[in-house]
């Protein structure tokens, strides 16, 4: 997931080690662009921020371009053109 830190500095916090976690990503990715991130090893919480488009989200949520089309199309028709 390509995410900015609001404030820079936040990055020189985060160890390799660290467990990050964003909740609720999905309903968190349909709000907006800006992604809450909670560093459970340290206890702390970032702001961040993404730069995608409407149609990358709709992407990342769906699980990829294949899925996309899937769903636009309906996963039989996508099938069948795939075993023709």
């Amino acid at each position: 997931m390509p995410l900015t830190f609001a404030d820079p500095a936040d990055w020189e916090k985060i160890e390799a080690d660290d467990v990050l976690e964003m909740g609720n990503l999905r309903e968190t990715l349909k709000s907006g662009s800006r992604v809450k991130v909670v560093n459970l090893t340290r206890n702390e919480t970032y702001t961040t921020q993404h730069a995608m488009s409407d149609r990358q989200v709709e992407m990342v949520l769906a699980g990829g371009m294949v899925n996309v089309v899937r769903g636009r199309r309906g996963y039989a028709s996508a099938r069948e053109e795939v075993h023709q």
